[in-house]
């Protein structure tokens, strides 16, 4: 025969089962914000590079008067 467990004891095991289920919310928005986070840094990563060039029309703007490169 086994002795009861004492009321304590009861009462923890059950504020240890309230806690986790309040927790599995929080873990499911921590992992969404890290997706989103890893999805950003993606992104951005393969975002192409801009122009190393800008070319400088006239006033007519017609005439190509310059074109400036990004080279020293």
């Amino acid at each position: 025969m086994t002795e009861p467990a004492p009321p304590g004891l009861t009462l923890l095991g059950f504020l240890e089962g309230v806690r986790a289920r309040e927790l599995e919310p929080i873990r499911r928005l921590i992992a969404e914000g890290e997706r989103r986070e890893t999805e950003q840094q993606y992104s951005l990563a393969a975002r192409p590079r801009g122009r190393d060039w800008l070319i400088q029309c006239g006033l007519n703007h017609k005439n190509v008067d310059w074109v400036h490169t990004d080279t020293p």
